[in-house]
């Protein structure tokens, strides 16, 4: 999977690098697995994101993987 994202950049993820805080624009790669029961599903995410700007020599997490929870409920028949 590839997309778009958001998140906050200030100086606690640029480690002190720069003063302004903003949301920055990231590109977010991964992968995912899930499966369904019944009206219930669940899987795990892995990933990676890159932010697009000139501060991304300074972000903490560029391209550190991540790993996240998938959750997902039927709500309708």
């Amino acid at each position: 999977m590839r997309g778009l994202g958001a998140t906050p950049i200030n100086a606690s993820v640029t480690n002190n690098n720069i003063t302004v805080e903003y949301d920055g624009l990231v590109l977010q790669e991964g992968v995912a697995a899930f499966v369904g029961i019944q009206n219930l599903s669940i899987g795990v995410g892995l990933g990676w994101d890159q932010l697009m700007d000139k501060y991304r020599s300074y972000w903490i997490y560029r391209e550190k993987p991540w790993i996240g929870l998938i959750l997902g409920f039927k709500l309708s028949k």
